[in-house]
């Protein structure tokens, strides 16, 4: 019975993994932060260029600790384009902002938008958007280090 819920648990996250990219060679990073993407509207301007408009939720509290950067990557981890946030947005909350003339290159139909603040790094929801539907789908990125940590603690039961 242990082992049936153990490899469920390490499917689920398996999938999660997949959905973010990790199986594809994205690259690996500490993902500890906070910060959430909450929304994405994708819109194709011209041929291959896009302007997307974000919305994230990040308690910030100040020049010391806020929501600094939103980011366009292919599902491989590449980085395509970068939002800079220029200043803390204490008392805007969950905010938008958009960015355009983001050329997405040819094939590609699929990206995923995720989230950075100054402290935590980069957040752990993230949002895939099907270029091709406007579909978007919210998913949580766990680092191989949780997914571990959780499979460990599912087998643990004192034996």
């Amino acid at each position: 019975m242990l082992y049936f819920k153990f490899t469920r648990a390490l499917r689920s996250q398996l999938a999660m993994c997949l959905m973010a990219g990790f199986a594809f060679g994205a690259p690996v990073q500490a993902i500890a932060g906070e910060v959430k993407v909450l929304r994405v509207k994708a819109t194709e301007t011209s041929e291959n260029l896009w302007k997307f408009s974000v919305t994230v939720r990040h308690k910030d509290k100040g020049w010391k600790h806020y929501a600094d950067k939103w980011e366009v990557l292919s599902p491989e981890g590449k980085i395509l384009a970068t939002r800079v946030l220029a200043h803390p947005h204490v008392d805007e909350q969950p905010f938008t902002r958009s960015l355009s003339a983001v050329k997405i290159p040819d094939g590609l139909t699929q990206v995923i938008i995720r989230a950075h603040d100054s402290v935590h790094g980069y957040g752990d929801r993230q949002i895939s958007v099907d270029l091709t539907t406007g579909k978007t789908t919210k998913f949580e990125y766990k680092a191989p280090a949780d997914i571990e940590a959780e499979a460990a603690d599912l087998y643990d039961d004192g034996h």
